[in-house]
């Protein structure tokens, strides 16, 4: 296999870096390592993708939508759209340059193949509400392949009625539906809920395997050229958005691929920064700590905005600001330790009748965390805020409104609160005094607001 494996990376390009070694896919009783899995995005969701080929974990529409994929938290029962050679292969990964597109390169004893995947950007024009592509490219001899696509809608808990359609696999479940597109990638069949097929990459074939989806509105059936026309123009989006950053110290490669996988959590539809793609993944396997991480904490934000401003994304900064601004209104004079990407301060919290990933139960959707008290959001959130002065002619409302805002917000709910703040695993205390609050954790918050807020009534500033 080692002359295959010179000239497969001859092909590819030994310039690049490659995001994995050479290693067989493995799994422990159906689950793919944590540290196996790569993402990829459009801004709105994401999917992750196995080293073997298998995507475990997509939700749509959106990223806080229930899974469509989910055989990362139930390998059984829980979906998953899975591509791999048919015989005993190795597998290397890799992103494109600059980009969220990822590229996956299978070797057997007989050849190799390529595998491109991505979440396609939104488009001008008539383009589906969400789309995944996979392009397959025979990049060294033949190598038997089979793919299966078996959406389970609902968190697994709806079964899939796939249908054929003037020979397009479809799936419609009220609002939502979606379809199963194959071009030069075997003769599909559709069986018992799933579609799927088995075909030979030879050198120099390319295939396309893409879903489309749609929610609340009609299945767009794209074509091929279509289909390929917007997977180059995903790459070279994401190329030009890397290009704009501005980084010239150390390490810049690890920096921008952090940045990048940064810009995945940021939901472009409101400008919330998710903190995490996943629901439920446990903190120890087997363990009960196993909690929905695709809400946005106005803290936790706080710090991935002050990595970002560091790199010049002051598009994310504005976008973030005005939609905790909408967000916090909701919750007027209070705000909420999370929110909903959309804004929303709903999180009612429960479990789903799955395995768990490796069996680390219970699986839950939503988060209890929405009614705790946690004071020191307000001044993480304003000591960013201060990062983005300079560039916050944009912002709604205007700027003289919000830091007064905030800052009326936070001394109220101050002076409401005499009981312990639950964000702070350390104390052990039941009750901390109003003023050791006010002294303690008010002083980022009134740092970033008051100089405003004291020139108009002229006052000193605070130290």
């Amino acid at each position: 296999m080692s002359w295959l494996r010179r000239r497969k990376f001859q092909r590819a390009g030994a310039t690049h870096v490659r995001l994995q070694s050479v290693i067989e896919p493995t799994r422990t009783d159906g689950y793919a390592a944590i540290r196996d899995y790569a993402a990829i995005g459009d801004g709105r969701t994401v999917a992750l993708v196995a080293r073997d080929g298998s995507i475990d974990w997509l939700c749509l529409p959106d990223l806080d939508s229930a899974s469509v994929f989910g055989a990362l938290l139930d390998a059984d029962h829980g979906g998953r759209f899975a591509l791999a050679p048919e015989v005993p292969h190795e597998a290397s990964r890799r992103y494109l340059p600059g980009t969220n597109v990822l590229e996956t390169t299978f070797t057997t004893a007989a050849g190799a193949v390529r595998v491109t995947d991505a979440m396609t950007l939104p488009a001008s024009g008539f383009a589906p509400y969400r789309e995944l592509v996979r392009r397959v490219e025979g990049v060294a001899g033949c190598v038997p392949l089979a793919w299966q696509v078996e959406p389970r809608l609902q968190y697994g808990s709806s079964p899939a009625r796939v249908s054929s359609r003037g020979g397009v696999a479809t799936v419609a479940d009220g609002r939502d539906a979606l379809a199963v597109f194959s071009w030069d990638a075997g003769e599909a069949t559709v069986s018992d809920g799933s579609v799927g097929a088995r075909f030979e990459a030879s050198e120099g074939t390319v295939g396309h395997l893409v879903v489309s989806a749609a929610h609340r509105e009609p299945l767009v059936y794209p074509s091929r050229a279509e289909v390929e026309a917007r997977l180059h123009a995903t790459a070279a989006t994401w190329r030009d958005w890397s290009t704009g950053r501005e980084y010239d110290g150390p390490w810049r490669d690890a920096v921008l691929r952090s940045a990048l996988v940064l810009k995945l959590l940021v939901f472009a539809p409101s400008g919330a920064i998710a903190a995490a793609p996943t629901t439920s993944l446990p903190e120890q396997i087997g363990g009960e700590r196993n909690w929905d991480y695709r809400y946005s904490w106005p803290r936790d934000a706080a710090f991935t905005l002050r990595a970002l401003l560091s790199l010049g994304c002051s598009s994310e900064a504005h976008a973030f600001f005005a939609w905790l601004l909408h967000a916090s209104q909701l919750t007027h004079p209070k705000v909420q330790v999370l929110y909903r990407l959309n804004g929303r301060p709903e999180a009612a919290e429960r479990s789903l009748a799955l395995a768990g990933y490796r069996g680390s139960r219970p699986v839950r959707v939503g988060n209890g965390a929405a009614g705790q008290t946690q004071l020191d959001v307000y001044g993480e959130v304003l000591g960013r805020r201060g990062g983005v002065c300079p560039l916050r002619r944009h912002t709604r409302p205007r700027p003289r409104q919000a830091p007064r805002r905030y800052c009326r917000l936070r001394l109220r709910d101050l002076a409401r609160t005499r009981c312990r703040d639950l964000g702070d695993a350390q104390r052990t205390d039941a009750l901390h005094p109003v003023e050791d609050d006010v002294f303690r954790r008010s002083r980022p918050c009134l740092r970033a607001c008051w100089p405003r807020v004291a020139a108009r009534r002229r006052r000193p500033l605070v130290t």
